[in-house]
């Protein structure tokens, strides 16, 4: 059954704590992930002292978003000269590896991704018990059309840890093939894939890997590969152009033909604005695929595009109610898409099979896939 029993964020109430009894605290890393870190503390009212790292990292002056970068060492003697113990943020397990608890020394770990680890989460807000308690008869009923246990596993494990941040609950159900997961998803029948957000071209190498594995032959249908990213488009040029079967296109999907604009220092962490600084292209795959003549031909799409998958399948309507497509698609990046994106794919084809999967043991990376009967 349906089943949500966490009420509150550990993770982000022991940072609040930290704060009021004005303990330092301190991110471990200061590579992106520890600005990610910094960014959605901040967001959230929790005041960072600095960034520390590994010794072997370190160099003098060091600093990371206008704060100073220390080694352990120098937290640890800072907090034991002012009489506190300092906190240390060490939101990834593996990375604790030099550095444990001590008298002066107090490291928290737990989900950080559950704060929301995307601009568009930061400014909408994370899923807490509230939204679930909100939208609990859109949960329940998402619950009872999943197609089996371990998309119903997966639902109660990624809402438990999300409002939680407690790692654990994913453990035992996170995967690694992620889109193209086998014994679920009919890659011997894909002659068409179109790849939204295929980044450097790794997703659709993952797919003619898995293609080969599944099929034991080498996959020669048709490719679109969508890429709105200059450097990223770059090197889907220089690994796949030329080839008769690939259509590059360097553009982001959406639902209509427009320039789009962002703001923020890169792709994968920019949200939509209208003061945005960085623009896109942006074409509906509806489009894009007709251009070509393939739009009936169309049987695979996948989506992982930092929270614009819903608009971009609105743009890939018409192409989803005639062929009826295996969908991949990412519903983490936005807290609305768990229950919008399954609601209009239902629109759009009713008698899809819908299945969650997550590929990570972080409440992220957890992909949406419709089956269609007929495969």
């Amino acid at each position: 059954m349906f089943c949500v029993v966490e009420t509150e964020n550990v993770f982000l109430k022991e940072c609040m704590s930290a704060n009021q009894e004005k303990r330092k605290i301190y991110i471990y890393g200061s590579g992106m992930s520890g600005q990610m870190v910094y960014h959605v503390l901040q967001s959230l009212g929790i005041t960072i002292e600095g960034f520390c790292v590994d010794e072997q990292y370190w160099k003098p002056d060091m600093n990371c978003m206008g704060k100073p970068v220390s080694t352990f060492a120098e937290v640890k003697e800072t907090a034991k000269s002012r009489g506190m113990t300092a906190i240390i943020v060490a939101f990834m397990s593996t990375h604790k590896k030099n550095f444990k608890s001590s008298e002066h020394l107090k490291v928290i770990e737990g989900d950080f991704c559950s704060l929301g680890a995307s601009p568009s989460i930061l400014e909408e807000g994370r899923i807490d018990r509230e939204f679930v308690d909100r939208h609990i008869d859109a949960f329940c009923a998402l619950y009872e059309i999943l197609a089996d246990e371990t998309s119903r596993q997966c639902l109660n494990a990624y809402l438990n840890q999300k409002i939680s941040g407690k790692l654990g609950y994913l453990d035992q159900l996170y995967g690694k093939e992620q889109y193209f997961e086998k014994g679920l998803v009919p890659l011997e029948n894909v002659t068409c894939i179109v790849d939204c957000g295929a980044y450097d071209g790794d997703s659709y190498q993952d797919f003619c890997s898995s293609y080969k594995s599944h099929t034991g032959k080498e996959y020669q249908g048709m490719a679109f590969l969508l890429e709105p990213d200059k450097e990223n488009f770059h090197k889907l040029q220089k690994r796949f152009g030329g080839q008769a079967n690939i259509i590059l296109e360097k553009k982001g999907a959406w639902h209509k033909k427009d320039t789009l604009w962002f703001e923020g220092d890169n792709m994968t962490a920019s949200s939509i604005s209208e003061n945005g600084a960085i623009s896109i292209e942006a074409d509906s795959v509806d489009h894009i695929v007709s251009q070509q003549g393939k739009w009936a031909d169309v049987d695979f799409i996948k989506m992982d595009i930092e929270g614009s998958e819903l608009y971009a399948l609105q743009g890939a309507a018409s192409v989803i109610k005639a062929c009826h497509p295996i969908l991949a698609v990412c519903v983490y990046h936005k807290k609305d898409d768990l229950l919008t994106i399954p609601q209009y794919i239902r629109q759009l084809y009713k008698d899809y099979r819908l299945y969650l999967r997550a590929y990570t043991k972080y409440s992220q990376e957890l992909v949406l896939y419709a089956i269609p009967h007929k495969v």
